[in-house]
Formats: structure tokens, sequence, C-alpha cells
């Protein structure tokens, strides 16, 4: 559908000569790329604003996509099944979930947190078979997600020492913990790639893990 639409609005400004033909599938490419854009977050930010207001729904999905861009995690086969599950937890996790997690102590808090990093540290990253990765960028993700997910988690602490900061803490712990989640779900449905036949990617994985 998407592809459709944009075909049919390049096609358009092509007619009336405002863009090159010899460029059109570039064209098209970036069109589509912008309307999945528009639709995949358009709605998500709204759905935001409207049950945990800017700042919580802006602190939520840093602490997510930031982890999840190295980490990896469950995929939704369709664009659309992706905006409807993106939607529903930003929203959940916006309203009960926040209230939840802000009710807790200090110390519910800090296990909350232990719980959520331990998963996304043991589990990261994995390899989904549409995006394949070679196992030197694997072993980047690896380190990369690890970094991020020290710096989200002293965020989180120091957040939470601080006076009124509480709230924030409990929105960007929500992040991680989705993160977390995703990546159980993708172990759980299978989707990553298991095997490595690549010779050299075996070599690069012992490197690695020496590190």
């Amino acid at each position: 559908m998407l592809r459709n639409l944009s075909e049919r609005i390049v096609s358009f400004y092509i007619d009336r000569n405002l863009l090159q033909n010899s460029q059109r599938d570039w064209y098209t490419y970036t069109v589509e790329k912008a309307l999945f854009t528009l639709l995949a977050w358009g709605p998500m930010l709204w759905v935001g604003w409207q049950t945990g207001g800017p700042w919580h729904t802006a602190i939520f999905l840093l602490g997510l996509t930031m982890l999840r861009k190295a980490a990896g995690g469950y995929h939704a086969h369709a664009w659309w099944q992706c905006l409807l599950a993106s939607s529903a937890l930003l929203a959940a996790c916006n309203t009960v979930l926040l209230k939840l997690v802000q009710a807790l102590p200090l110390p519910g808090l800090l296990l909350l947190l232990l719980a959520a990093a331990g998963i996304v540290y043991l589990l990261a990253p994995l390899n989904n078979p549409a995006a394949p990765q070679t196992e030197a960028e694997l072993c980047a993700n690896r380190h990369r997600t690890r970094l991020i997910l020290l710096v989200e988690s002293l965020l989180v602490v120091g957040l939470a020492l601080r006076p009124g900061g509480k709230g924030l803490a409990a929105s960007l712990l929500l992040g991680m913990s989705a993160a977390a989640l995703l990546l159980v779900i993708a172990k759980i449905t299978h989707q990553e790639v298991i095997e490595h036949e690549s010779l050299e990617g075996c070599i690069t994985e012992s490197k690695c893990q020496n590190d």
C-alpha cells in the first residue's frame, strides 16, 4: 500500500517536470520511508501525549529506542501490527504501569532496574533473520548495548534520588523494561539467527568474547 502510494506521489511530480525520471526509484524509496515514519510515529506520539504527556513519552521512547537499536528484539510481521503493538505498549506504560512503578519504594525500583538490565545484558544483541548481521556487527552491538545499558541505569538511579525526579526515572525504567520484554518475546518466538557458518565470523566472535 505504501509502495503504491509513494509511486503515485513521485509520478505526480515527475509528470510536472518537478523531479527527474532517472531518479524515480530513489524518490519512491525516500517518500515510502517518510510515509512509514509518519504512520509509525505520528499515532504513537499522539497516544503517548494523551496518556502520559510529552515528557514521560519522550523519556520512555528514549530508553526503549536507544537500547532496541543496538540490542534488537521482537519485530512484528507488518507495519500496522508494529503500530498497534507499540501504541498499546506506550499507553499501558504511561498509565497503569507508570503509576505502579512510581509507587515503588527505592529498593523495589532498583530491583526492577536490576531485572530489566540483567535480561538485556544476557540476551542482547539478537540477530534478526530479516536483517542478519555479521559476527563483527554483533560484537559491536554487544558493546554498544552494554554501554547504553550502563548510562541508562545510572540515569534511572540519579533521577530516582533527585527530588521530584522519580516520575521520569519510572518512565526511563519502563522503556528499559519494554526493551527487555521485546528481547524475551523474540527469544520465545525464535526470531533470531542461531547458527553462523562464517569462519571469519567465528574468529571475530571469539575475539569479542575475550574482550
